[in-house]
């Protein structure tokens, strides 16, 4: 067989040329058969393993627990709170996990992020408003 890459002649069994390496198993078709590479079987090459799906997992679980913490902000603080927290820690667990869904747990990271900032900042307003209340209140009823 002669490799269409260098037009070197060699082996016909081969899976790839040995003199520039380019892949040679490509049936008439046109399609890529691939065999074997690195010595593993291509069926145990790609095979789902518990650490992918677990990656998954915690990545997607972060995205939506991120966003419900800013869809919740404005009605249920405390579980915005609450979710905003878990969405940051779970991508970060995914992250660690795999490189795989590492774009899903920075998502849910950052909009964990904006869900906790945003529960924080009006904890902030809403105690500046209850202590202006209160001294308000304070002075009306105060004896002079």
């Amino acid at each position: 067989m002669i490799c269409r890459n260098c037009n070197q002649q060699y082996n016909d069994t081969a899976y790839n040329c040995p003199y520039c390496g380019n892949i040679t198993n490509i049936d008439p078709g046109g399609y890529y058969q691939p065999q074997m590479q690195a010595g593993i079987p291509y069926a145990r090459q790609y095979k789902d393993n518990a650490v992918t799906k677990t990656g998954l997992g915690f990545a997607a679980v972060s995205l939506v627990c991120g966003i419900l913490s800013i869809l919740f902000c404005f009605l249920l603080a405390p579980l915005s709170f609450i979710l905003g927290i878990l969405g940051i820690v779970f991508g970060v667990v995914s992250k660690t996990k795999t490189t795989e869904y590492r774009g899903l747990a920075t998502g849910g990271i950052v909009c964990g992020t904006i869900g906790l900032l945003i529960v924080v900042f009006f904890m902030i307003i809403g105690v500046i408003i209850a202590t202006e209340a209160l001294r308000a209140l304070f002075y009306a009823f105060a004896p002079l």
